[in-house]
């Protein structure tokens, strides 16, 4: 289910973040992170009382924020 998360879901969000992550709120960045973790929860059957960081540990998942940042990051260079 984790691979599943990873190539669907993942793609999805990921998709052009470099363009759009910097113009993101903060609001919807958190929206998109509990959608994240709700899908997380799902895919690796883990219950909702799962503490988010023991979540991420055990996807072996970075938050989406970190994720986004070096994203972006990693484009920018790129692009230099």
């Amino acid at each position: 289910m984790r691979l599943m998360y990873i190539a669907y879901i993942c793609s999805v969000i990921e998709f052009a973040a470099p363009v759009w992550y910097p113009s993101m709120s903060k609001t919807s960045i958190q929206k998109l992170q509990q959608i994240q973790n709700k899908a997380l929860r799902l895919a690796m059957g883990l219950p909702c009382s799962t503490r988010i960081d023991d979540l991420h540990a055990e996807a072996n998942v970075i938050p989406l924020i970190v994720h986004f940042q070096t994203l972006t990051a990693l484009h920018a260079e790129k692009y230099q």
